[in-house]
């Protein structure tokens, strides 16, 4: 991690910036302002349920790369419940909160049914179904519940009332509290349960769970569901928390970046909590860094993006120094 800012600082002063300024914009624009608070810990919700998404289908040895597929997925049934039951208030954004969840682990239960039944590959499967959603959005929002007057394809905004409501005195929502707990819930079901330990002994050892008596093919598609519907469930924080309507724009790459939250947490659930606070710093302080300093934002991109490469070669890194050594 010090690493990527080691080499996010390099980059700004060879286009002659200040680095020191450069992040202190970054950090005091993500964590000390009103606005920037706020949008820090609600971006947070979101990765953080887009991460430990990718914690429990990564524990049970199975690449989930669908979670930005099994977002939109989740937004759009979400605010199509919205529209259809638009006068019942909190009710409605309690259906809407399940169906997108539901939704969002259906739609990757198919890749995890693929996997177990047919022996598709999960990541050519769930990659390939992250374009069917997208291309389901565009036409889902340019048709049947487009925009009248909109030049975009892009959906009618939900009604006022079902707008998600902040803490008073700040721009923080729900959501933050809602990943929280489900943080706590996953770390539960995978250390403490039954259902846990046959994901964690099949991502361990596939073939050692099978001979141990796992239903491998059950629990690959549990594992699918519940990774889906975290990340369906991150659409309805967008769709109900900001965006307040469903375009292909409203991720920017939250589900691939979820990816990373699990892998800087160590595909802990808790420490996922804190590692998906640094993303959102990143990309809410990025925005600000170039406001303030004229550093582009896409360096604060390029540093989430080493965090993730240092992770992935850190096995190798780890072999060639004791070697040296």
């Amino acid at each position: 991690m010090l690493g990527a800012f080691g080499i996010g600082s390099l980059i700004i002063a060879s286009i002659g910036k200040n680095p020191s300024l450069a992040l202190f914009a970054m950090f005091s624009g993500a964590l000390g302002g009103y606005y920037g608070l706020g949008s820090t810990l609600n971006l947070g919700a979101v990765l953080m349920l887009t991460g430990l998404a990718a914690v429990v289908s990564f524990s049970a040895g199975i690449w989930n790369i669908g979670m930005e597929g099994q977002l939109y997925v989740g937004s759009l049934s979400s605010v199509i419940v919205a529209f259809g039951l638009p006068g019942i208030g909190v009710i409605t954004l309690f259906l809407a909160f399940a169906i997108g969840a539901i939704t969002g682990g259906l739609y990757s239960a198919l890749a995890g049914v693929l996997k177990a039944k047919f022996k598709v590959n999960e990541i050519v499967s769930t990659i390939m179904l992250n374009y069917v959603a997208l291309l389901l959005i565009d036409w889902v929002a340019g048709g049947p519940l487009h925009k009248a007057g909109s030049a975009l394809n892009e959906t009618p905004p939900i009604a006022d009332q079902l707008k998600l409501p902040t803490f008073p005195g700040s721009t923080v929502q729900p959501t933050i509290i809602i990943a929280i707990v489900l943080g706590l819930a996953i770390a539960f079901l995978l250390k403490r349960t039954k259902v846990g330990f046959e994901l964690r002994m099949m991502g361990g050892n596939y073939r050692a769970a099978e001979y141990t008596g796992v239903r491998t093919a059950r629990q690959v598609i549990l594992a699918m569901f519940l990774s889906g519907g975290l990340a369906g469930l991150a659409g309805c924080f967008l769709v109900f928390g900001s965006s307040y309507s469903v375009f292909d724009g409203i991720s920017r790459s939250y589900g691939y970046l979820g990816i990373g939250v699990a892998l800087l947490a160590s595909l802990n659930p808790v420490v996922s909590v804190l590692s998906a606070l640094l993303f959102a710093i990143l990309d809410v302080g990025g925005i600000t860094m170039q406001a303030v300093t004229g550093v582009p934002s896409e360096i604060a991109e390029v540093m989430s993006a080493i965090i993730v490469i240092v992770i992935l070669v850190r096995p190798l890194l780890v072999k060639v120094i004791s070697r040296w050594l």
